[in-house]
């Protein structure tokens, strides 16, 4: 069907998705990133309306699949356990209170006990979207509170990173890595800086809260 919107040639692409708020999640994404488009949506019935104003609307309508594809990977139960959820899905839902580091969000969820590791283009964990999302903005807080305290950005996203999964006040978090060892008071500058690798510390935040309930 190619009906025709204000002079132009448009295809339409009918969706139904679970609910009602994933219908309108999905549409947000697709006007952020395909130009020439409407909608149109009746609960979890989503019209979308890919118009053609050089009279072809095949490239608007891959990168609607593609779009679907992505969307679809991070809502479908899991293969082999997990799932795969589009990096730039992740972030354009998440409302961020200041830019972060990705790679804290895996860190993140590694404390929290989910599996969670970067391959290309993808977040690849057991942690299901919404979740994920929830990790991304309460960290971006966390995170902006960090970066108050004087020390260099690796030592702030391990603060961020222990306070998020621990749901811990950052200056509580700061004082239990000190009390742990992993990060220490530089006298000469009065900064706090690591005293062991970002991993090491990252793998002794992680043996330390062994059989701790996280959130």
């Amino acid at each position: 069907m190619n009906p025709r919107a204000g002079g132009r040639r448009a295809r339409v692409v009918t969706l139904r998705f679970a609910t009602p708020g994933e219908a309108t999640e999905f549409l947000h994404h697709v006007v952020s990133r395909v130009s020439n488009v409407a909608a149109e949506q009746s609960g979890s019935l989503l019209k979308i309306i890919l118009l053609a104003p050089s009279g072809g609307s095949e490239d608007d309508y891959r990168k609607l699949l593609a779009l679907l594809r992505q969307w679809r990977l991070s809502r479908q139960s899991p293969r082999r356990g997990v799932y795969k959820h589009d990096v730039s899905l992740l972030l354009s839902s998440a409302n961020l209170k200041v830019g972060i580091p990705l790679a804290a969000v895996v860190d993140t969820l590694s404390l929290m006990g989910f599996q969670a590791r970067m391959e290309g283009p993808y977040l690849v964990t057991n942690a299901t979207f919404e979740r994920v999302v929830k990790a991304a903005e309460e960290f971006s807080r966390k995170y902006a509170e960090a970066l108050e305290v004087a020390a260099p950005p690796l030592v702030r996203r391990l603060i961020a990173v222990t306070s998020t999964a621990f749901g811990q006040p950052v200056d509580e978090a700061l004082e239990k890595l000190v009390g742990m060892g992993v990060i220490k008071l530089d006298e000469a500058t009065k900064k706090y800086v690591l005293a062991v690798s970002y991993n090491e510390a990252l793998n002794e935040v992680r043996r330390r809260a062994s059989g701790l309930s996280l959130r």
